[in-house]
């Protein structure tokens, strides 16, 4: 099974590889998915965005084993990632979930004019699976509906309150409230799970 992950106007294969099935499983359902793109301004040698799912670490891999070009999971921080060069120093067990099958010069490009970009606009990009196909089924939830619509409900589009205070451009612009309501709108997501 491979992926396309694609932002900037270009595109980058990525092959699911080894047997972390759950995560894998987790991932298909989500497809396609709309990223929100970062990488570290000052260290850091990956490309990442939220997962629209938690699942435990599968396969157990410390993340500083991740080669150039792994596409990860990273169960304590809930992303998912591509690396372009090792990490830096950390102690975190991720999950590998494949590898890009391209050069990684292409993602260091893009990760240099995120770099750039970043706080200017928001970046984002796709990732969709190469064949077209559509999302695989989530497994059977034990959560009510009204709470799985709730937070599907979050991961199309951000709510329309904090949307509306974030671009405001107002000069007494209250930034606690702002940064608690954002806070606890991420508190409120992760109850949902």
């Amino acid at each position: 099974m491979d992926l396309i992950f694609s932002a900037e106007g270009r595109s980058w294969p990525l092959r699911l590889t080894g047997d972390a099935e759950r995560t894998r499983r987790a991932l298909l359902s989500a497809l396609p998915m709309r990223l929100q793109l970062h990488t570290p301004k000052i260290a850091g040698s990956h490309i990442y965005w939220h997962a629209p799912f938690v699942e435990d670490i599968e396969g157990a891999t410390h993340v500083l084993s991740a080669t150039a070009g792994a596409f990860i999971y990273w169960p304590v921080r809930q992303f998912l990632e591509i690396t372009f060069a090792p990490l830096q120093a950390e102690n975190a067990e991720i999950t590998v979930l494949g590898h890009l099958d391209a050069p990684v010069e292409g993602i260091a490009e893009l990760a240099a004019a995120l770099k750039r970009d970043q706080g200017r606009r928001v970046l984002e990009g796709t990732l969709v699976r190469s064949d077209g196909g559509v999302s695989e089924p989530s497994p059977p939830s034990s959560l009510p509906q009204d709470i799985i619509a709730a937070r599907k409900a979050l991961w199309v589009s951000c709510p329309a309150d904090i949307s509306r205070v974030t671009a405001s451009r107002a000069i007494m612009h209250p930034a606690g409230p702002v940064f608690t309501a954002e806070s606890e709108a991420r508190v409120l997501h992760e109850l949902l799970w």
